[in-house]
């Protein structure tokens, strides 16, 4: 039976008014489980979502996201985020649950089966909303700035490098996390040579430049060089450093060849989101040395706190980042400090790897993630 063109004509109308219905009506709206910061929670799995479903944990939810299908024994209905606050901050073995757009950095996003929300590229947990004006998410607003702590190639970590003649190799567990970065940004807490010599002198410690390709392996697109050991080989040393990082497009941060580019902030552009990035120097403010050539080298490092706040103050980003221990002067201003080791000379040491989540500019999450030095050592998340 030939089935007549108006039909045909009806159908393809209303299977696009229905489109347009769900394209302009209907929400998915991401839900997420936080807790408050001083918690002992981290992640959800099937154990802890029985918990709840039992009401051996208590469930926070706002009363205009409570769901009909919420399985929890023991439910808090909270009238605003405020109260859902107080409410976690009187029972920190509590969790809760609402809207991705409620999410605030003194919030922990709890991970979802090992998933992230921030990170994922599909998050399962949603609520289906028929109102209008809703924000919708978009996984492209995100954008991840990571900050690793110390990274010294040396020592220990120049050892096992030249063992398995393999310059990733202490990056192989973290440098996935790394990659993933918008922006990743790290301290280099050595320099880096290339007419390397064994250090003759106990407390020295420097590299080869050649090491600095575990850097690239692990998309780092900047590095501080303002460590406490950075003039170990001299100013010569830091030079190869510059150009070690120079050459494979890192940008190198808290130390130039005059006070006023030391603290110059360094500007990066993330799509339609700059930012700009600052670091603190934790050794000498001036190094000065003669190459072989009988050339005065002379390399300034932004080793002032107050200058390096007043630098922060007068960055145009829509964030600014400072490694070290600045105090911010704007609240667009994150000082960034207490990461630890993030590629270790020698064992027993731990850090943290800081993840910052902005969505549309909006400063959304700090998510941080333990690592250590294992007994292969390599760098391992927690």
């Amino acid at each position: 039976m030939k089935i007549k063109r108006k039909y045909i004509t009806l159908v393809i109308f209303a299977a696009l008014l229905l489109f347009l219905f769900y394209k302009l009506l209907v929400v998915d709206v991401p839900m997420l489980y936080v807790t408050g910061a001083g918690s002992p929670w981290r992640d959800i799995n099937e154990e802890a979502l029985q918990d709840i479903a039992s009401g051996r944990k208590t469930l926070i939810v706002l009363r205009r996201w409570q769901q009909k299908n919420t399985e929890a024994g023991d439910l808090i209905v909270a009238e605003d985020l405020a109260e859902l606050k107080l409410f976690l901050r009187d029972k920190p073995d509590a969790l809760a649950y609402l809207p991705w757009f409620c999410a605030e950095p003194d919030l922990r996003i709890l991970r979802y089966f090992g998933v992230y929300f921030w990170d994922a590229e599909y998050y399962p947990l949603a609520a289906r909303k028929f109102v209008r004006g809703l924000p919708r998410y978009r996984r492209k607003a995100v954008r991840n700035i990571t900050l690793g702590g110390e990274v010294l190639l040396s020592s220990g970590a120049g050892n096992i490098i030249d063992r398995t003649s393999d310059v990733n190799y202490p990056w192989r567990r973290v440098g996935r996390i790394l990659r993933k970065a918008d922006l990743t940004i790290v301290r280099l807490g050595a320099p880096l040579v290339f007419d390397y010599v064994k250090p003759r002198r106990p407390g020295l410690i420097y590299g080869r430049a050649a090491y600095a390709g575990g850097l690239t392996y692990a998309g780092v697109d900047a590095a501080a060089l303002a460590g406490s050991h950075i003039g170990d080989a001299g100013a010569t040393g830091i030079r190869d450093t510059l150009e070690a990082l120079n050459s494979r497009r890192i940008v190198p941060l808290g130390i130039a060849q005059s006070p006023e580019l030391a603290y110059t902030p360094s500007l990066f552009r993330l799509g339609g989101f700059s930012v700009a990035v600052l670091a603190g120097g934790l050794g000498a403010e001036k190094y000065t040395d003669t190459d072989l050539k009988g050339k005065a080298l002379t390399y300034y490092a932004s080793a002032d706190p107050e200058r390096l706040v007043l630098a922060a103050a007068a960055a145009t980003a829509d964030v600014t980042l400072v490694l070290g221990t600045a105090r911010p002067p704007a609240p667009s201003v994150y000082a960034v400090d207490g990461l630890g080791s993030l590629i270790f000379d020698s064992a027993g040491k731990e850090g943290v790897i800081k993840r910052y989540f902005f969505y549309k500019k909006r400063l959304v999450a700090v998510d941080s993630l333990p690592v250590f030095l294992n007994d292969r050592w390599y760098t391992e998340i927690k």
